[in-house]
């Protein structure tokens, strides 16, 4: 709720707080590293999308947004990886 309000850090604070709680729940690394992504904070969102992919290795998605994190970081190879 405190991301539909634009209180992205208090999103963050949230996110960390449910990974604690259950840090085997690949769901709160996803969106935590999707927070991470929107504000341009790359190797942050690569660190919990690799978190997400252990996890939960059949999650397309977080492949997706790793590989968008690496190409924004121009990580090309990295890219190709995620999506192969």
């Amino acid at each position: 709720c405190y991301r539909r309000l634009g209180d992205y850090s208090k999103t963050l604070e949230c996110l960390s707080q449910e990974i604690r709680l259950d840090p085997n729940d690949h769901y709160p690394w996803f969106c935590r590293g999707l927070i991470h992504n929107q504000f341009n904070h790359f190797s942050e969102a690569i660190s919990d999308f690799e978190c997400a992919k252990l996890l939960n290795p059949g999650d397309h998605q977080v492949y997706y947004h790793a590989a968008c994190s690496h190409y924004s970081l121009n990580q090309y190879q990295e890219t190709l990886d995620n999506l192969d």
